[in-house]
């Protein structure tokens, strides 16, 4: 049981005058916990990210910012004017429609996205290639459908440029055999095709 719980049902226990408030923990379960309790699960999570990953404490003011988000009672919390940020993303989209523009174009709507990303189901360079017009007149159907700027999201995979995927030596088969070099070589060839490939695919 986490310490949240705990301090959730010892409030409970001891009968605390705050009023609780309805909140989601980690897993989406609903927990009701007064501000205080609120503020110490606040604390602790920034001590621990102080003593795990080094990271600088969160100033006072700060801290405040983020108690009153958790604790606020409204179903839909907002950022205020003037503090908005973007956000990046990987892989983009809701997932629940025919075509991957009327994707994006949910995505952008319903979910007011800052930027978009459109991107085939294997995200691979070299699988893009031979579908690239295709992709293509995706892409700017999608623009043409959206506001958010959008990008285009592939990487190079180069695991399908060795062989039986692709025309260079396995480097996977050749470094159990310590044909170090060999690998080496393997490795440097399929990163000069994957080049080639972004080029152009750009």
């Amino acid at each position: 049981m986490s310490s949240r719980y705990r301090r959730a049902r010892r409030g409970a226990e001891r009968g605390s005058m705050e009023d609780r408030i309805p909140t989601r923990m980690g897993d989406g379960t609903l927990a009701r916990l007064t501000k205080s309790e609120i503020r110490a699960d606040v604390e602790d999570g920034v001590a621990q990210a102080v003593r795990r990953a080094k990271a600088p404490p969160l100033a006072a003011d700060e801290i405040d910012h983020l108690v009153d988000l958790y604790a606020s009672p409204a179903k839909t919390v907002g950022v205020d004017l003037g503090d908005e940020i973007v956000l990046s993303c990987d892989g983009s989209g809701m997932k629940t429609h025919a075509t991957r523009e009327q994707d994006m174009q949910s995505y952008e709507q319903w979910m007011g996205a800052d930027l978009l990303e459109l991107c085939p189901g294997d995200y691979s360079l070299k699988v893009v290639r031979t579908i690239l017009p295709y992709e293509a007149q995706c892409l700017h159907d999608a623009l043409l459908s959206t506001v958010a700027p959008m990008q285009y999201g592939v990487m190079p995979n180069l695991g399908l440029y060795a062989k039986d995927d692709g025309p260079c030596e396995n480097w996977s088969l050749l470094l159990p055999a310590g044909k170090i070099s060999e690998a080496r070589g393997a490795c440097e060839q399929a990163a000069e095709m994957a080049v080639a490939d972004a080029v152009r695919m750009a």
